[in-house]
C-alpha cells in the first residue's frame, strides 16, 4: 500500500465508517499496527475527532477522556441499562469512538503486556558459562563488572541485574572486578559461602571435589560468611585470604600474596615456596592431567617457579631439577566411543642419597 497521507487518510475515513471492503479492513488494521505509522496514526486521529459532528465537545483531542466515555457506553450496553444520554437520537459519531477506542486500547494492552514480559525475562532469565579444561575466559557482566574465569569452572549470573542485590552463583575459580554501587550490593555464591563487594578486585576458588573455599582480596575490601553458619563473618583487607573449611564449617583469615594468587588471569601459575602436594594440585588443573604423589615424604617439599607457556613435560623438568623426583607420564587412552582417559602423572621419590 502506498504512504501517501491523502489515500490513507481515505482508507481510515472509510474503516472509521464502515466503508471498507474485506481488503481494505485487512490493510487498514496493518498499517495502523504497524509501529512506524504510529506519529502519523496519531495525526490521522486528531484529524477524525475534529471532524466528527457538531455535538461532539469541542475539547482538544485527550485519549483519556475518549477511553472514559467508551467504557462507559460499553458498560452501559453490556448491562442493559439506558441513560436519559442514550435515549435522546443516537449519535452517528458513536462508530467512531468505538473505533478510535479499540486502536488506543489494543496498543495500550499490547504494551503493557511486552512490559510485564520483559521485566519479568530480566528477573528470570539466566546465563551459565562453562570452561573446558585449560581454558580461561574474560567477560563483561550487565552493569560493567569484569569477570575472569578459571580452566574447569562455571558461572551463572542474570542476563540483566534486578531487585535490590546483583547476584552470581560459581564452581571453581573466578576473579571479579566489581562496578560498586551501595545501593546494590554484588553477592557472589561460591560453595556454601557468601562474599559480598565493598569496592572490589577480589578472586574466589570454589571447586566441588576441593575442600575449601578460598576468598582472596585484591583491592577494596569484602565480607565473607559461610551462608549457613551465623556468626562467620569475615571482613578482609588487601592481601588476606578467607579460607572456609567446608566440612567443619571453620573459616579462618589468612595473610596471602594476592596478585600471586589472581596471576593465573594472565595465564601465569605462580608457585612461591609452595608445597608439592598443592603445587601438584594447581598443576593438575592447569594441564588436566592426574597427579600421583607415590610417597607421603614428597607433600612436604616446597617450590618456587613463575609458570607462563611451558608445557607439562618441561615444568616436570624443571621440578625433577629442583627436588629428589622421578615421575611417569601415562598418556590419555581412548574408551568407548570418542571419549578419553585423562593422562596421568606419578611422581616418586628418586633413589639418589
Amino acid at each position: 500500500m502506498e504512504n501517501g497521507n491523502g489515500e490513507i487518510g481515505g482508507l481510515l475515513n472509510r474503516y472509521f465508517t464502515d466503508q471498507c471492503d474485506a481488503a481494505e479492513v485487512a490493510q487498514a488494521k496493518a498499517w495502523m499496527n504497524d509501529p512506524q505509522n504510529e506519529e502519523e496514526l496519531e495525526v490521522h486521529l486528531k484529524l477524525i475527532w475534529a471532524s466528527l459532528p457538531g455535538d461532539v465537545p469541542e475539547d482538544d483531542f485527550d485519549a483519556e477522556r475518549l477511553l472514559d466515555r467508551i467504557h462507559h457506553k460499553i458498560n452501559l450496553s453490556e448491562s442493559g441499562r439506558h441513560s436519559v444520554f442514550e435515549l435522546e437520537k443516537p449519535r452517528p459519531w458513536l462508530g467512531y469512538l468505538y473505533r478510535v477506542a479499540a486502536i488506543l486500547v489494543i496498543p495500550l494492552v499490547l504494551f503493557n503486556l511486552y512490559h510485564y514480559w520483559n521485566e519479568s525475562a530480566k528477573v528470570e532469565q539466566w546465563q551459565e558459562i562453562s570452561n573446558a579444561p585449560g581454558v580461561i575466559n574474560k567477560f563483561k557482566l550487565s552493569d560493567g563488572t569484569l569477570v575472569w574465569l578459571n580452566s574447569n569452572s562455571k558461572i551463572k549470573f542474570p542476563t540483566q541485574f534486578s531487585g535490590d542485590e546483583r547476584r552470581v552463583e560459581i564452581e571453581g575459580e573466578a576473579y571479579f572486578e566489581v562496578q560498586h554501587d551501595d545501593a546494590l550490593p554484588f553477592r557472589v555464591n561460591a560453595g556454601g559461602v557468601l562474599v559480598e563487594d565493598i569496592g572490589t578486585k577480589f578472586n574466589i576458588s570454589a571447586y566441588p571435589d576441593e575442600k575449601v573455599v578460598e576468598t582472596c582480596l585484591l583491592e577494596g575490601k569484602v565480607s565473607v560468611e559461610a551462608k549457613d553458619k551465623p556468626g562467620t563473618k569475615k571482613i578482609l583487607e588487601v592481601n588476606q585470604k578467607a579460607i572456609y573449611q567446608t566440612a567443619s564449617g571453620r573459616m579462618t583469615v589468612v595473610k596471602a600474596k594476592a596478585d600471586d594468587i589472581a596471576a593465573w588471569i594472565e595465564n601465569k601459575l605462580v608457585l612461591r615456596d609452595t608445597r608439592l602436594d598443592e603445587a601438584a594440585r594447581m598443576l593438575s588443573r592447569r594441564y588436566n592431567v592426574d597427579i600421583v604423589l607415590k610417597n607421603k615424604e614428597l607433600a612436604e617439599y616446597t617450590c618456587t617457579a613463575t609458570l607462563r607457556s611451558e608445557n607439562l613435560k618441561q615444568v616436570l623438568a624443571l621440578l625433577k631439577l629442583a627436588t629428589p623426583i622421578n615421575y611417569t607420564i601415562t598418556e590419555q587412552q581412548k574408551k568407548e566411543g570418542n571419549e578419553f582417559t585423562r593422562a596421568k602423572v606419578e611422581i616418586s621419590l628418586s633413589n639418589k642419597k
